[in-house]
């Protein structure tokens, strides 16, 4: 007989919703830690809500300096820039 088998039913409920809530959790910290500080460049279009496209064409036009660190084959860019770049788009009314 396995150890769940002698748990009531009710306390098989709780110990699985317990294991739920702490699986949850550990997700949402692997998730966080996971966010990066730098992105290539279709992150960091999605970040700002934007086509590739237009991505690209305002990374061509100057707006956002890539960082390419050597081995590194593609550029990545920094959130704080993006961040700069929102702030510094933002009409004021």
């Amino acid at each position: 007989m396995q150890a769940l088998d002698m748990l009531s039913p009710e306390m098989k409920d709780k110990l699985l919703s317990e294991l739920n809530q702490v699986a949850a959790a550990g997700l949402e910290r692997v998730l966080a830690s996971r966010e990066e500080r730098y992105l290539n460049a279709g992150e960091a279009a999605q970040y700002l809500k934007i086509s590739p496209a237009i991505f690209i064409r305002l990374r061509k036009e100057g707006y956002f300096k890539p960082i390419l660190y050597p081995g590194m084959v593609y550029p990545r860019y920094d959130r704080k820039d993006l961040d700069e770049f929102v702030e510094q788009s933002k009409v004021s009314g």
